[in-house]
């Protein structure tokens, strides 16, 4: 079964400058606070010399972060200084935007926590390493969901 995640071209600038792969789910919670809830409008009014910071701790990171790529790519704020700030970030983008984005999202990570090491292909892996029937079948039926 393939990762919940959509192949994305970002309109703004430079063709392809900003295409990769992300989580679909984040990308239509980005969309919608930016386009449905006015975000992005209201962002706009604001003067250009105005840092725009985002912040988000887990989903909200994820969210943030492609909210970030978004308004990145888009020609209206290319004047801005637009940045992330993370905390618990899932993984939600494919490496190339994953490097795009670096010198625009700082992301903090908690030694244990697992939510932003937990990925589809780290799953997989870790599913092999089970020995026992009931943990095999308890992580298939994480992937299945």
């Amino acid at each position: 079964r393939e990762p919940k995640m959509a192949a994305v071209e970002m309109e703004g600038k430079g063709k392809g400058e900003w295409q990769g792969n992300v989580h679909r789910g984040m990308l239509k919670c980005a969309r919608f606070m930016l386009q449905t809830r006015g975000l992005r409008s209201m962002l706009a009014l604001l003067p250009s010399e105005y840092k725009i910071r985002l912040v988000g701790h887990s989903l909200g990171a994820g969210t943030v972060a492609l909210m970030t790529a978004l308004l990145k790519a888009d020609a209206a704020f290319t004047t801005y200084d637009i940045r992330a700030h993370a905390f618990g970030t899932p993984a939600c983008v494919s490496q190339e935007l994953s490097l795009k984005l670096q010198p625009f999202v700082t992301t903090v990570i908690h030694r244990e926590d697992m939510v932003p090491r937990l990925s589809f292909s780290n799953l997989m892996r870790l599913r092999s390493h089970f020995n026992r029937p009931e943990e095999k079948e308890w992580c298939s039926r994480q992937i299945e969901m």
